[in-house]
């Protein structure tokens, strides 16, 4: 969804979350939104967050929350943990120029988290914890969200509600079941597979920048073997995302590591694809990158948003990686108009960069990950040309290095890439020499 669209409905769907004089309750409450539907209402007593609103957006639960902070700050982290689930983070968009944030819930985990009647919540936004502890969620959250919420594995779907047809059917978390069956062994030799290392009671990761901890057990692929999936977070490790995660198997010789990413891992299975999609979610409302099985590992698949599909990727048949625009040294979303140094793109039979020159002789393979790009220069006296040897090696399934791994370069989604950055699209755009391959490109 388009920004201007999701900010147009969070203002209906959270109507009621700007009014001073329902922000003073604390506790939970139901309201009306400008819609008229009901909202879940939390009053938190707290000056600098004193509201947080949960609504019904279609069959989507939206979250809004009012913060009082500075005027350039666009996005608030917000971590949920108690109830019947792990915790839960999610990242909150500004909406507007006021105070209040705001994200879609596409976790079903975060309404296992504050819909336990008995058990304590604890929410933290940004680096403040919210005090004391809250309790009683449970019906409140059923009246506001009983005609979009599809149910999940917690205190929710024990009185079932109507459901919908989300954009692709969410795994089964069966965290709740599983966790309790976890043996001390098998949770040893998880975390060690996962990479992390036992001082004292705490397994750390990163350095030992990083806590980490089993947070669920899913059978994803239906073999009837399980797989763990360890979360841990921080900014030190893990920048604006706040978290990382790896995913581990069990097969006949143990626990092993499948894969591990920075993000937030949300599983979405697809008709004919034994391993669900991964998508990774982070910071921002726009579309995030997915991974998806290709038979013997995962691999990028293109982006997604809930695990509705934004962009399927296609490979390039000079690298095994995805056609596409690519950066390094700079974030996809800062890339502009004069970012030529940082800017690239991958085509099915060269890799454009924003500011090469030379006419492409050959790109092939020389080794399991290594590749090599020769390129013709006319010579300034005129006779004849010389020519150029650049190797690259592909470093993950979506980034690779070049000139001897000084430069690693990063797939950049469509979507992701501001529109003024993308020079395939522009004929004005300020590329410095690659007009000839710009044009090759655009031309297949």
């Amino acid at each position: 969804m388009r920004i201007f669209g999701f900010l147009g409905l969070a203002a209906a769907v959270l109507g009621t979350i700007s009014s001073s004089a329902q922000a003073q309750s604390v506790g939970w409450s139901v309201l009306k939104s400008r819609t008229g539907a009901p909202v879940a209402h939390l009053g938190t007593g707290n000056r600098s967050v004193p509201s947080i609103e949960i609504g019904c957006d279609g069959n989507r639960p939206l979250l809004g929350i009012k913060i009082a902070a500075a005027a350039s700050v666009r996005t608030v982290p917000v971590q949920f943990s108690g109830g019947a689930g792990r915790p839960v983070s999610l990242m909150t968009t500004r909406l507007g120029t006021g105070s209040n944030f705001v994200v879609y819930v596409t976790d079903p985990r975060l309404l296992d988290s504050i819909s336990d009647e008995w058990n304590t919540l604890r929410i933290s936004v940004g680096s403040q914890q919210l005090s004391p502890p809250l309790t009683g969620a449970g019906e409140v959250l059923r009246e506001a969200l009983a005609k979009c919420y599809r149910g999940s594995s917690g205190t929710l779907a024990a009185k079932p509600l109507p459901q919908s047809q989300p954009a692709a059917a969410s795994v089964k978390n069966v965290v709740s079941a599983d966790l309790k069956k976890l043996t001390p062994t098998d949770r040893t030799a998880i975390m060690r597979a996962a990479g992390y290392v036992l001082r004292g009671k705490q397994w750390l990761t990163c350095e030992g920048m990083a806590g980490g901890e089993v947070e669920e057990i899913r059978d994803l692929n239906g073999d009837g073997q399980p797989e763990a999936l360890v979360v841990s977070g921080g900014s030190a490790c893990y920048g604006n995302t706040g978290q990382g995660f790896q995913l581990v198997t069990r097969d006949a010789s143990g626990w092993r590591l499948l894969m591990e990413e920075v993000g937030i891992a949300s599983f979405y299975s697809r008709p004919g694809i034994t391993w669900p999609d991964i998508e990774i979610g982070g910071p921002g409302s726009s579309c995030f990158r997915f991974l998806r099985w290709n038979g013997t590992k995962y691999i990028t698949g293109g982006s997604s948003i809930g695990g509705k599909i934004c962009e399927v990727r296609q490979l390039s048949k000079v690298m095994p990686l995805p056609v596409g625009y690519y950066v390094h040294s700079i974030m996809c979303e800062s890339a502009g108009k004069d970012s030529a140094f940082y800017l690239g793109y991958l085509g099915n039979d060269r890799f454009v960069d924003a500011n090469g020159s030379g006419t492409l002789v050959s790109f092939r393979q020389v080794g399991k990950d290594t590749f090599q790009e020769v390129r013709s220069y006319p010579r300034e006296d005129g006779r004849g040309v010389n020519r150029q040897t650049t190797d690259f090696r592909v470093t993950s399934d979506s980034s690779f290095s070049r000139f001897a791994r000084q430069e690693e370069w990063y797939y950049c989604p469509t979507d992701r890439l501001p529109r003024v950055a993308r020079f395939l699209e522009s004929p004005s755009y300020n590329y410095l020499h690659g007009e000839p391959d710009v044009r090759a490109v655009r031309g297949k």
